[in-house]
């Protein structure tokens, strides 16, 4: 994850500048060793680049889920979502996306249970999020945020 997309990301969900600060500003000035079968490395990782939210950090979660909630919106707007019956409750569910800590899982069902018709709403959903990605990188490398 782009930690100024992050940032963006959490300033749209009302995060205010301190909190987001606090959080990611430690990842940024971190020292990152490398750990292997061998040992430690000597030398630390200190780029300017450096981006994610860091293995075992529990802000990881919420970092992905204020990220990819606007995509999961668009992709709903577009109608690219299964519905499906609950067995017990029979509830009406409606499912985008599995999306868990930093990873997304696209969920295609479609009422005619089709292969065909599943393939061709699965490549259509699959572009929408490579676009929604590819957009939101530009838009970045632009303004520089």
């Amino acid at each position: 994850m782009v930690h100024k997309y992050v940032a963006l990301a959490c300033k749209k969900w009302g995060i205010s500048q301190q909190v987001i600060m606090a959080l990611l500003k430690p990842l940024n000035e971190a020292r990152h060793y490398t750990r292997t079968a061998y040992g430690d490395s000597t030398v630390f990782f200190d780029e300017d680049n450096f981006q994610g939210a860091g293995q075992g950090n529990t802000g990881a979660a919420p970092y992905w889920t204020f990220v990819s909630l606007p995509m999961i919106e668009i992709m709903k707007e577009m109608n690219l979502q299964s519905e499906f019956t609950s067995a017990i409750s029979e509830r009406l569910i409606k499912l985008a996306l599995i999306v868990f800590v930093d990873d997304a899982e696209l969920f295609i069902m479609n009422k005619l249970n089709s292969p065909e018709a599943i393939m061709k709403t699965a490549k259509i959903a699959i572009n929408v999020w490579r676009e929604v990605l590819e957009v939101r990188c530009v838009l970045l490398n632009v303004h520089g945020r």
